[in-house]
């Protein structure tokens, strides 16, 4: 490869990069204003209220009780084999360790705050994206000769090779303004994503062994999202995966060489590290988001302007007057309480010198007009108000407000339409991160190692789950996220759910089994019915499995009968062996009480014989010594 070739590489990646940054010129455009009203960037410390500032932030508050619809709590992921009628020990096993492999890494990394970003760009600028990475802890370990078990040893030195000590998957968040996609009319079109990093000159010179030229003064220029910008030059490193060559390229706009290229990292079956973006409000024609705020631009304008009218005319409200400075006694009359009156001397005299009367001797502004302009005001603000989110389509429930002279039933309707409104926003949520899990399940199949596969979800891997999952693993099993699984939970409808599904399954054995056990109705018929019914509640996945097991011919419910009568008869067996072993051993211990009883009549009996022994032997001592046989001892 000559030397020219990898500039040539650089600047055709540049070349790209500027076409996609003018196709999607007018997206980014959007998206910027509507970042800028969602956190209100227009507002400086201590400035004045202008035109284009923020009264009321209506657009920020709108998003957040969105996001807290959609996206309150972590997803779930759902494994299971697509062929569910033939699960086994090793599918099962399988399922289990997926299911665990991505909680693991939703519970050791920053999983949750990444995941909310990513949510936050996709409801405010319309794309939300994140990233799936790989970190590779690799160690120097000596080379073991396979003969005598000792390592290898060359010119003095023991010979080394890299090993793999451990691997640590993230999902990272990605903000909109570092994501590039190739412009196409389809996104399973796209053969090229790019990815913005930004660094200082020492960071990108210190990670990437190169040497930026002096006259380099980064990129920057006020583009990067950093505020670091403000105090060093950024400089920034484009991130391309090439899915067309599968290999990554690494360039930067002030280095005039392709800084690096990798082969593919991860190995993917779409190579890309990324699923498609959350997006929202896509064209027909192209793969180019519209932010929701611009349908609601000037409605919000409209909102702000009665809030800013209401604000100046209530500043004009106030309540002041004047009064005939002949009556120095009514300077005070602002501080009197209720009911007070003044004595003036002379009042009537002084009134007819005056030539007025009292109703004159004291003014008051009259405000009257212009509270009814602010009422008038404040009508048509809650009226905006309404239609915005009525526009936006969360409903007075959503918010927690209701109306209490409302029925349930009429709220339980507003209910059900906002969740229609609103489904079509968490079925984009749901699917990319189904995708996400999918990826990070294809990373761990296909890269992690059986032992750390172990410490991160307590499944031992057997050499036959290895080979399926290096296999055929997506193909095979089906990665999705649990329904409902983000929204907020309700304790009490999930209580009645959880109950409404175990009624159903009781209602229907009560009044299958008796049918089946007769003859009336197939097997396989009730299975398929069973399976038909609790598929439509909530909580009837988790009695899939379980319904999946059961014999789908009469002959096999027979067989499993006579399974189970057999167990009943073996159980009966082992009750009365059980029995018979009990009262073995209740005689047993009835002999050992007995002969513990006797054991205690012959102590006692030795005991008294000993004592009678002794008292003869003294006696005979005695006896002895009296007849001067035996001298005792001294």
């Amino acid at each position: 490869m000559s030397e020219k070739e990898p500039s040539a590489e650089r600047d055709k990646w540049l070349k790209r990069l500027e076409s996609e940054k003018k196709a999607h010129e007018v997206y980014r455009r959007q998206a910027k204003e509507a970042e800028r009203s969602y956190y209100d960037r227009s507002r400086l410390a201590n400035e004045a209220l202008t035109e284009n500032q923020q009264l009321v932030p209506l657009f920020w508050s709108s998003t957040n009780v969105l996001h807290a619809a959609l996206f309150s709590r972590m997803p779930r992921a759902d494994v299971r084999k697509r062929n569910t009628d033939v699960m086994d020990g090793v599918a099962k096993e399988i399922s289990l360790m997926t299911e665990r492999a991505v909680t693991f890494v939703q519970d050791t990394t920053g999983y949750d705050n990444d995941a909310h970003q990513s949510v936050n760009d996709f409801l405010v600028c319309a794309l939300g994206q994140a990233k799936v990475e790989m970190d590779v802890e690799t160690a120097q370990v000596p080379v073991i000769n396979p003969i005598d078990g000792q390592p290898i040893v060359l010119n003095g030195e023991p010979l080394t090779q890299t090993k793999v000590v451990s691997r640590t998957l993230s999902q990272r968040y990605v903000h909109w303004k570092n994501y590039h996609w190739e412009p196409t009319t389809a996104w399973d079109q796209v053969t090229w994503m790019a990815y913005d990093h930004w660094m200082g000159r020492e960071e990108l010179e210190r990670q990437f062994g190169i040497k930026l030229p002096e006259k380099a003064n980064g990129t920057g220029g006020g583009n990067s999202p950093l505020k670091a910008d403000k105090y060093e030059p950024q400089f920034c490193v484009h991130e391309i995966w090439d899915k067309t060559r599968r290999e990554v390229v690494l360039i930067c706009d002030a280095y005039d060489d392709v800084i690096e290229t990798r082969e593919d990292p991860l190995g993917l079956k779409d190579f890309f590290p990324s699923p498609r973006p959350m997006l929202a409000n896509v064209e027909g024609e192209e793969v180019i988001p519209k932010p929701d705020f611009t349908f609601i631009r000037d409605m919000l304008k409209l909102v702000n302007l009665y809030a800013k009218r209401i604000r100046a005319l209530t500043d004009q409200v106030k309540d002041w007057g004047y009064y005939d400075a002949s009556f120095p006694e009514l300077a005070k009359v602002n501080q009197a309480i209720d009911g007070t009156y003044f004595p003036l001397t002379g009042l009537s005299e002084r009134l007819s010198l005056a030539g007025a009367n009292a109703g004159s001797v004291v003014f008051t502004q009259d405000n009257s007009k212009k509270v009814a302009v602010i009422m008038n005001l404040i009508d048509q603000f809650e009226r905006q108000k309404a239609l915005l989110w009525e526009t936006i389509g969360i409903s007075d429930i959503t918010r927690g407000q209701t109306n209490p002279n409302e029925t349930a039933s009429a709220q339980r309707i507003k209910d059900q339409w906002a969740n229609v409104r609103l489904a079509p926003k968490l079925n984009t949520i749901s699917q990319f991160f189904r995708d996400c899990f999918r990826i990070i399940a294809e990373v761990i199949s296909e890269k992690f190692e059986p032992e750390q596969i172990f410490q991160m979800t307590g499944v031992q891997v057997t050499p036959e789950m290895q080979q399926v999952m290096q296999d055929d693993f997506l193909r095979t099993y089906a990665i999705d996220v649990e329904t409902d699984s983000t929204i907020a939970q309700d304790d009490n409808l999930e209580r009645e759910q959880r109950n409404e599904t175990s009624e159903v399954i009781g209602n229907m054995l009560t009044q299958m089994v008796p049918a089946i056990n007769a003859g009336q109705l197939p097997a396989d018929i009730a299975k398929a019915l069973m399976l038909f019914t609790v598929r439509t509640t909530k909580f009837g996945s988790e009695f899939e499995d379980a319904i999946n097991q059961l014999p789908d011919t009469m002959q096999q419910l027979q067989q499993m009968q006579q399974q189970v009568q057999q167990g009943q008869m073996q159980a009966q067996q082992l009750e009365q062996q059980l029995q018979e072993a009990q009262a073995q051993l209740q005689q047993v211990n009835q002999g050992e009480e007995q002969r513990a009883n006797v054991k205690t009549q012959v102590d006692a009996q030795d005991t008294s014989a000993a004592a009678q022994l002794k008292q003869v032997q003294a006696a005979q001592i005695a006896q002895e010594v009296q007849m001067g046989q035996v001298l005792p001892m001294r």
